[in-house]
């Protein structure tokens, strides 16, 4: 049996016998979750593909490795890791034709997390000879941001029996776009979005199909280096370093908006600012999307009426991976939000703010809180464990230190990369007195 491992940078907490012997107060750790590997088949040389994902509520970071008893893979399979997955690949040759059961494991140092898959390696069928790639040369390239705004790739295609072959992306790039160039060859383009620029390591997964023999992949990971930094992780000199330490918050609101007041959303989206996911209108999720969860539990309808906002209304909410410290929100700029602005009288007894959710977000690995003025964290649901919704719930939360103030009321979502279910709605909000 060979194994093979990898590493994957996620941010690591301090060794815990350290932390006990100085008295610090480390968690008990908590294990990685690793999904499900499904079956599948490969072709005799040609490059196979797994995903792998995982999470780790700790943000410990996660080593994965792959195990295949009665057999070295190790000079034609490799792990290659990404910010939210590492990616197995295998290009098997003719003494590998047959079943294998293969391990996949992934671990935080303490504790661990295994799936098993079985992989069937066939010989390559249809006639002639499959497609090659000639072109993207290598595993990567990088793209310095402060040097250039996007990245072109060439795709060049080998297929000595056939003059068209199909180029496409598998799970492609958002934003990204492959324009093909006659038969056998094609353009990737790319201009990262600036929340895009955040995330290190991207993979271009390109895919040639003569429509003979089993689609070619290959894989070819793009590096970005974002504007302000170095190659290497650094601050560039010219830049200035001074920290940003009051992330803005969307503030904007219905103009002359004051308590008591109620917002249903019917007639208008109750003039809300909004950033990230959130999206205004009728809740219509369509299973199947890409990274959706299978078990995705939606609302068939608004608490009231026909609108509502929600994170995201026709499918899930995006894989952000901004939840590595659940409770914890250390940077509010890359979370979803959802804020409006409100005067409370100072006549308002007991000030409350109340509002209707259909909470469908995996917790604690998905949470959500509620702010007022960008700091102050008035309510949060980021613990505990994830219960499928079974109707709108109310909320309340009590608003009493904000007695006789102008306050910007935000909805803070955070998500991680692993399992995404439909998402988080929020229908009839009222800011008034308690009792």
């Amino acid at each position: 049996m060979v194994v093979k491992s990898s590493t994957s940078s996620i941010n690591a907490c301090v060794v815990v016998a350290l932390a006990v012997a100085l008295g610090c107060g480390c968690s008990t750790n908590t294990r990685p979750i690793l999904q499900p590997v499904a079956d599948t088949t490969f072709f005799v040389g040609n490059e196979g593909q797994i995903d792998l994902r995982a999470f780790d509520a700790d943000g410990d970071d996660l080593t994965y490795s792959y195990s295949v008893p009665g057999i070295d893979i190790s000079d034609r399979a490799q792990l290659r890791n990404f910010v939210d997955r590492a990616i197995f690949t295998w290009t098997p040759v003719a003494a590998d034709v047959g079943s294998h059961a293969i391990d996949f494991v992934v671990s935080d140092g303490s504790d661990s997390d295994r799936e098993s898959s079985v992989i069937v390696v066939k010989s390559s069928t249809g006639p002639g000879t499959a497609p090659r790639f000639i072109q993207p040369l290598g595993g990567g390239a990088q793209l310095d941001l402060n040097e250039r705004d996007c990245i072109t790739v060439d795709v060049l295609i080998d297929d000595p029996d056939s003059t068209q072959v199909e180029i496409t992306q598998r799970q492609p790039i958002p934003g990204s776009e492959l324009r093909t160039q006659g038969g056998l060859a094609a353009i990737f383009e790319w201009c990262p979005t600036d929340e895009q620029a955040k995330v290190a390591t991207w993979a271009l997964n390109l895919v040639a199909d003569d429509k003979d023999n089993p689609p070619v992949t290959k894989l070819f990971s793009i590096i970005v280096v974002p504007k302000g930094r170095t190659p290497d992780g650094g601050i560039r000199p010219d830049m200035d370093t001074t920290p940003d330490t009051q992330p803005p918050t969307p503030d904007s609101g219905p103009v002359g908006l004051t308590a008591p007041v109620t917002i249903d959303f019917e007639s208008d989206n109750g003039g809300f600012n909004a950033k990230g996911d959130w999206e205004w209108g009728t809740p219509a999720y369509q299973s199947g999307g890409t990274d959706c969860s299978t078990s995705a539990t939606p609302p068939t309808a608004a608490h009231s009426g026909s609108k509502v906002w929600g994170t995201k209304l026709t499918t899930c909410y995006s894989a952000l991976s901004n939840n590595a410290d659940p409770c914890k929100n250390a940077d509010i700029t890359d979370d979803s939000v959802l804020a409006f602005k409100v005067t409370i009288p100072a006549s308002l007894s007991k000030p409350k703010l109340v509002y209707y959710q259909w909470a469908d977000f995996f917790l604690p690995f998905d949470w959500a809180e509620v702010r007022v003025d960008g700091n102050n964290v008035v309510e949060q649901q980021c613990s505990g464990n994830f219960t499928a919704p079974t109707g709108w719930e109310k909320r309340d939360v009590d608003l009493s230190a904000y007695s006789g103030k102008t306050v910007t009321i935000a909805f803070h979502f955070m998500s991680s990369g692993v399992v995404n279910y439909s998402g988080w709605y929020i229908d009839d909000i009222s800011v008034v007195a308690g009792n």
